[in-house]
């Protein structure tokens, strides 16, 4: 069949009856569509979703179709029993183990790749075995993982899943990309293509990556902010005659008190700043001019006379109790 004759219209059939025709043939045969069918009806619709779409390309873009039908006519004039600028005939074979079944290239290898879409409770499966030439394998490749990537992670028994349909993936490709880069094949073979599918952007440039790093970003930031929201334990105040108790500093090691020197008491009152390495009460930990910033952290005390002017310093302390 030439490409009129693939998406079902005349020869003289408007932009619009071949885009409508082509949107129709591929609700029904697209591989998305057939994910619970065996794998011979899979590669059935593949090919002949293949078929379609080449002919479409060709159809839709107003110059290839011209010089389609100028090569189209030259052709049925020199051969009325063909209609096809290419002709199948029916003596080509398939192609062989180390052929593309999608374009007849080679090398190629027999490799897995499937994809996974997640729905909630649910999930659908697509792929199976193809053999691939490096070109056509990395296409396939990219549109399995990139999908696999942004679909696969919705529902728990899908998440699960989906590891080892990213990692399936994965090995497919190390085998793939060890391949050289294709070549035609050197007889005619029975496939879709007539040349290699283009290979497409790499992942990184692709939604699903960014959405798998989106996804775990966000599980890891609640996983952690729950660790931190764990309780934890704080002393109480500590407090001896008036609250907050008025330090007064007597043979102090600075003059003012700071993070990482110790502290004295005697009779119930903190009293002095001493060095840490003598016997002491407790280590400073933070000093600041806001009352109250020492919960959760250590007790408070106040340096300062707050009989006067002067803007008291609130002393955070830690003791080893």
């Amino acid at each position: 069949m030439n490409f009129y004759e693939q998406l079902g219209v005349a020869s003289g059939a408007s932009d619009d009856a071949i885009r409508s025709a082509y949107r129709t043939l591929a609700r029904k045969y697209h591989p998305d569509l057939h994910g619970q069918s065996s794998p011979q009806v899979q590669a059935a619709n593949s090919r002949k979703m293949a078929e379609i779409s080449e002919a479409y390309e060709v159809l839709s873009d107003p110059r290839t179709r011209a010089a389609y039908d100028r090569e189209l006519d030259g052709y049925q004039s020199s051969n009325s029993s063909h209609s096809s600028s290419r002709p199948p005939p029916p003596q080509w074979p398939r192609p062989n183990a180390d052929q593309c079944e999608f374009c007849g290239s080679g090398p190629a290898a027999s490799v897995r790749l499937r994809r996974n879409v997640g729905l909630i409770f649910t999930r659908r499966r697509f792929g199976g075995e193809v053999t691939v030439c490096r070109s056509c394998g990395l296409a396939l490749f990219r549109q399995f993982q990139n999908s696999t990537l942004a679909k696969g992670w919705w529902g728990p028994i899908s998440f699960f899943i989906n590891f080892g349909c990213v990692l399936g993936n994965t090995v497919a490709w190390l085998l793939i990309a060890t391949l050289d880069e294709p070549s035609p094949p050197t007889s005619p073979v029975d496939v879709p293509l007539s040349h290699p599918m283009p290979k497409g952007p790499i992942l990184l440039r692709r939604a699903g990556v960014w959405v798998a790093v989106m996804l775990f970003f966000v599980l890891a930031n609640n996983l952690g902010g729950g660790a931190q929201q764990a309780p934890t334990e704080v002393l109480p105040p500590f407090s001896v005659g008036t609250t907050p108790t008025t330090m007064v500093v007597h043979t102090p090691v600075t003059p003012d008190p700071v993070s990482g020197e110790c502290v004295a008491m005697h009779d119930g009152v903190i009293d002095q700043i001493v060095d840490c390495a003598t016997p002491h009460y407790a280590l400073i930990v933070k000093v600041t001019a806001v009352k109250g910033q020492c919960l959760g952290e250590a007790n408070e005390f106040t340096f300062g006379d707050l009989g006067t002017n002067e803007t008291p310093m609130y002393v955070c302390f830690r003791t080893d109790r």
